[in-house]
């Protein structure tokens, strides 16, 4: 009864929990994006970032939201475009700076990011590379060695 006294009923707790989770993300993507080092390894923290945003939630409450006749469904949409965004706008200004080739199209730089947590968690790939630092190593080399200028 207490829960219920701060919350109208559990899709409200899930949307106050999933704004918890996207606001220390995007805090934490904030910090990482403004911090100095190579693109490579902000590319890497970002992958990284969104795979523990994952196993914060959890991967059945995860899919569950992103199911089109669950509750939360509108809301899960909302946030991913504000996270989005960030994105979007942290892969346009490295173009700018040249650490993205010119001929890199933001759609399909922003469709394989999409994908890339999907792979990160892959049974597959967990069978080649346990490790889940390594694995996020590999492909944030893949992708940055795949749209990135060579260093120079």
């Amino acid at each position: 009864m207490t829960c219920y006294k701060y919350f109208t009923d559990k899709w409200d707790i899930a949307r106050t929990m999933l704004d918890g989770v996207v606001d220390r993300g995007m805090a934490a993507f904030h910090d990482m994006t403004e911090e100095e080092g190579p693109f490579a390894a902000k590319v890497q923290g970002m992958l990284m970032q969104t795979t523990s945003q994952i196993h914060t939630v959890g991967q059945p409450f995860l899919e569950d939201m992103m199911q089109e006749n669950s509750p939360l469904h509108g809301y899960f949409r909302e946030m991913q475009k504000k996270t989005r965004k960030l994105s979007v706008d942290f892969f346009m200004q490295a173009q700018k700076k040249g650490h993205i080739h010119s001929d890199v199209k933001m759609p399909v730089l922003l469709f394989m990011l999409d994908h890339l947590s999907d792979l990160l968690n892959h049974p597959d790939f967990v069978q080649i590379m346990p490790d889940i630092q390594q694995r996020a190593s590999e492909l944030a080399a893949f992708l940055f060695y795949g749209f990135a200028r060579k260093p120079e």
